[in-house]
């Protein structure tokens, strides 16, 4: 990254999501909706692999990158957010769902910017339910 741009090919598909945070929130609706459907933490995240070419720990990564510091979006706090994420899923992949519950409870309200992660998706869905 560079400035507060991704300049890995890596991160091509990453980086190619709209900027607005709506838009970008359609665009991967249906990797979410896929990732849903598929019943099994594990393929869930592989959902999201195949699509992004990331993984979680790739992504914990990314947002610690110094170069956040500043950046009208993403930025270091999303290091946080995405870690908390990672160790919800290790939690549940070692079958601990109440302490991974107790984790998501706590990822939910986690603050990036504008407000909570669990605000911000009870926003972002909502836009989608109210579009025909």
């Amino acid at each position: 990254m560079r400035g507060g741009h991704l300049t890995a090919e890596r991160f091509d598909r990453l980086r190619s999501l709209p900027t607005n945070r709506d838009d970008a929130w359609r665009a991967i609706q249906p990797v979410r909706q896929a990732a849903i459907a598929s019943g099994d933490i594990d393929e869930a995240v592989c959902v999201f692999v195949d699509e992004f070419r990331l993984n979680i720990a790739q992504l914990v990564g990314l947002y610690r990158n110094p170069n956040w510091k500043g950046a009208a979006f993403g930025g270091n706090k999303w290091a946080d957010i995405t870690a908390a994420i990672e160790e919800t899923y290790r939690l549940l992949r070692s079958g601990d769902i109440e302490a991974a519950e107790r984790c998501l409870h706590r990822v939910r309200l986690m603050e990036h910017n504008t407000g909570r992660v669990g605000e911000k998706l009870e926003r972002l869905d909502e836009v989608l339910r109210a579009e025909p």
